[in-house]
C-alpha cells in the first residue's frame, strides 16, 4: 500500500493541473443483488462438477424428499425450505448451500445402513442450512468470477477433462466448516433424532466409520466427506458425551431404508466397473475401457454414463463416428449432464461441423463453466478469422489449470498478448442515469488485479486539462472479472459528451 501511495504522490505531483480531494473515489465491495438465485444456480455447478443427477430411481429421490421434509417439520426452524438431490458419484459426500438444497452422493447413500444414519446426515446438513453455516465463504466463491474451478484428487480418474461419475469436485465443494460448526450441527442432529423416535447412537457408530477412514486415508472419503466435514476425536467426544443424555430405541429403523436402498445397493458392482473404466481410460487402455463400458451397458443399459466413458475412449484412438454416436445415445439418455455435451462438441469439432459444436459447447458452459468449452470456441472463432471473439474466450480459459486452461495461456502469450500488468486492465466510461461518470473497469488478465487506480482526465471543448482524478479500486479483481464504479464526476449531457469530455486509462495495478 505504501508503494502504491508513493505512487500516487509522485504522479500527482507530476502534474500541473489540480487535485480536488472531493473527487476522490473508493470503492465498496460488491455483494450480488441476486444471492438466492445466484446461490441455486451454484448448487447446480456443484452437482454438475460431481457427476450430474442420479436419475434411475426416482422413487429414491421421493423417499429422500419425504424424510427431509418430515425432519424440517419436527425441528425448531419448520419454515425452512429444502430439497435433497442425489448426485451420480461413487465419492461418499454430502454438502449444501443457503438456497435449501441439500446434495448427497450415492456413494455415500450406499454406506449408510440404516434409516438412523440417514436421519442424522440431513439432519446434520439441516443444521448448516439453519445457522448458515459457512454463508460468508460462499458469498466469497460467487463473488469470484470466471469458470468453476475444479480439484483434481490423484485417486481420481483424470483425463483432458476431469470431471465425470467418479466426481472430482469443484472448489465451491472444498469449503470447510470449522470444528466449532461441526459438533454444533452433529448435536443438533442428535436432539432432532431423538424427538422423532431415531438413535443418536446412530450418529456415533457413522463416525467412528470415519473415522476408520480418515486413518486410513482411504482416498474417497478424504476427497469426499472428510474434506468438506473435517473430523476430530474431539467431535466424537462431544457426540458420546451428548448421546448419553437421550433414551435409545429398542432397534434401529433399516425395513423402510433396505426397500429403498435395495436397488441402488445391488447396483454397487456395477459402478465398480465405471470407476475401472475411468482408470483404464487413465492409462490409456482405451480397447479395455470400451470392453468395460459395454459391460456396464449390459447390466444397467439406462446409465448413461457408461456411453460417456466409451465415446470419450473412442475419442481418444480417433473414432469420432462412433464416439459421436454414443454421445448422441448418452444425451438422449440425460439431456442434462454437461459433459455430454462437452464432448460432443470437441468430437463435432474435429469432424468440423462448427456450428453444431458452438451450440453444444454454449450448452455445456451454461450447465458448467469449464476451461475446455471456452478453449474449444476460442479455436473455432480463431479459424474463423473472429480473433476478437477468440481472445475473449481464451482468456477466460486461462484461468484455470486445467490443459484446456493451460492452452489458452499458451495461445495467449503466442498472439503477444498480456496476461498480467497495466494492459490487462480495460476501463469503459459510462454515462449513468444521473450525468455522472461510471466507470466499468474489467480485469482482461489471468492473474488476480489488486489496488487498481483509473486516472480520469476532465478536458474543455479544446482539449484543455482541467481537472484529474485519481480513482482507486478497492475490490481485487479476479480474471474476467469486472465492477462498475459510481463516480460524482459531472454531471454530463449525454455519453457522447461525457466521451468528449473525458479520458479515462489504467495507472496502477499490483
Amino acid at each position: 500500500m505504501f508503494k502504491l501511495f508513493f505512487y500516487l504522490f509522485a504522479l500527482i505531483s507530476l502534474t500541473s493541473c489540480s487535485y480536488h480531494q472531493r473527487n476522490s473515489h473508493r470503492v465498496i465491495s460488491a455483494t450480488p443483488s441476486n444471492l438466492p438465485e445466484t446461490n441455486k444456480k451454484n448448487f447446480e455447478y456443484s452437482q454438475q462438477a460431481y457427476g450430474g443427477r442420479y436419475s434411475l430411481d426416482p422413487e429414491l429421490s421421493t423417499y429422500l424428499n419425504d424424510l427431509t421434509k418430515k425432519i424440517v417439520q419436527n425441528s425448531p426452524y419448520p419454515n425452512l425450505s429444502c430439497k435433497v438431490v442425489i448426485v451420480n458419484s461413487s465419492i461418499p459426500n454430502l454438502w449444501s448451500f443457503p438456497s435449501g438444497h441439500i446434495a448427497i452422493t450415492r456413494g455415500l447413500l450406499t454406506e449408510l445402513q440404516n434409516e438412523d444414519e440417514l436421519v442424522g446426515v440431513l439432519s446434520h446438513e439441516i443444521s448448516h442450512l439453519y445457522h448458515q453455516d459457512g454463508r460468508e465463504n460462499i458469498q466469497k466463491i460467487i463473488l469470484n468470477a470466471g469458470p468453476v474451478k475444479l480439484n483434481v484428487h490423484k485417486n481420481y480418474y483424470v483425463s483432458d477433462f476431469t470431471v465425470g461419475p467418479l466426481g472430482s469436485g469443484s472448489g465451491l465443494l472444498t469449503l470447510k466448516y470449522d470444528v466449532n460448526s461441526e459438533v454444533h450441527a452433529d448435536q443438533s442432529a442428535m436432539i432432532q433424532m431423538s424427538q422423532m423416535g431415531y438413535s443418536p447412537k446412530a450418529m456415533i457408530d457413522l463416525q467412528q466409520r470415519i473415522n476408520v477412514y480418515q486413518k486410513s486415508k482411504d482416498p474417497n472419503w478424504m476427497g469426499g466427506y472428510i474434506a468438506k466435514h473435517p473430523f476430530s476425536e474431539y467431535q466424537l467426544n462431544k457426540c458420546e458425551s451428548c448421546q448419553k443424555q437421550y433414551k435409545e430405541p429398542s432397534q434401529y429403523k433399516t425395513k423402510l431404508f433396505s426397500q429403498h436402498l435395495s436397488l441402488l445397493k445391488s447396483q454397487v458392482s456395477t459402478y465398480e466397473k465405471l470407476d475401472k473404466g475411468y482408470t483404464a481410460l487413465l492409462s490409456q487402455n482405451y480397447a479395455s475401457a470400451i470392453d468395460i463400458a459395454n459391460e456396464g451397458l449390459s447390466e444397467e443399459p439406462n446409465e448413461s454414463h457408461f456411453l460417456l466413458l466409451k465415446a470419450k475412449a473412442q475419442t481418444r484412438l480417433g473414432n469420432f463416428v462412433p464416439a459421436l454416436k454414443a454421445l448422441n445415445a448418452a444425451i438422449a439418455k440425460d439431456p442434462y449432464y454437461f459433459d455430454h455435451y462437452l464432448q460432443r462438441g470437441l468430437v463435432k469439432e474435429q469432424l468440423d461441423d462448427w456450428a453444431d459444436a458452438c451450440q453444444d459447447l454454449e450448452r455445456s458452459l451454461a450447465l458448467l463453466p469449464t476451461a475446455e468449452a471456452y478453449y474449444a470456441l476460442g479455436e473455432i472463432d480463431y479459424n474463423k478469422e473472429r480473433q476478437a471473439e477468440a481472445i475473449e474466450y481464451f482468456r477466460k480459459a486461462s484461468i484455470s489449470a486445467s490443459p484446456g486452461g493451460k492452452r489458452a495461456l499458451k495461445k495467449l502469450k503466442n498472439l503477444g498478448l498480456p496476461t498480467s500488468g497495466l494492459k490487462t486492465i480495460q476501463v469503459n466510461p459510462i454515462y449513468s442515469k444521473t450525468g455522472h461518470l461510471t466507470l466499468e473497469v474489467k480485469n482482461q488478465g489471468t492473474r488476480v488485479a489488486r489496488s487498481i487506480v483509473v486516472d480520469v482526465e476532465q478536458v474543455d471543448p479544446k482539449g484543455k486539462l482541467l481537472f484529474r482524478h485519481f480513482i482507486e479500486i478497492k475490490k481485487d479483481l479476479s480474471p474476467s472479472e469486472s465492477i462498475c464504479q459510481k463516480t460524482n464526476i459531472g454531471p454530463f449531457f449525454s455519453q457522447e459528451h461525457l466521451q468528449q469530455s473525458t479520458s479515462t486509462y489504467p495507472v496502477y495495478c499490483d
